[in-house]
């Protein structure tokens, strides 16, 4: 994992993710994006496109939190914590 996510469907449609930054690289954060996966797969998202839709609010979530606490101060909680922030932001 990268700056970048892709997202491989079964039929080989991709989608690409440029949400995130550098400060997701910390213990926990791939436990927070499969904990928004999961989410949405049990709101009846298809799982391609709840782990499309994960990848991009993980990312803004990781992207808020490292505005708040700078790029290298930022825990697995503090991503969780701005995950509603950036849907909030996401529908406005």
């Amino acid at each position: 994992k990268g700056r970048y996510t892709s997202v491989v469907r079964p039929d080989g449609k991709i989608y690409f993710i440029g949400s995130g930054c550098q400060a997701l690289a910390t213990p926990g954060s791939g436990d927070v994006l499969t904990g928004i996966v999961g989410s949405f797969i049990a709101q009846g998202y298809t799982p391609d496109l709840a782990a499309a839709i994960g990848a991009y609010i993980h990312g803004m979530a990781g992207t808020l939190a490292a505005d708040n606490d700078g790029t290298f101060g930022v825990l697995a909680t503090d991503v969780a914590r701005n995950t509603s922030k950036a849907i909030r932001d996401i529908l406005n």
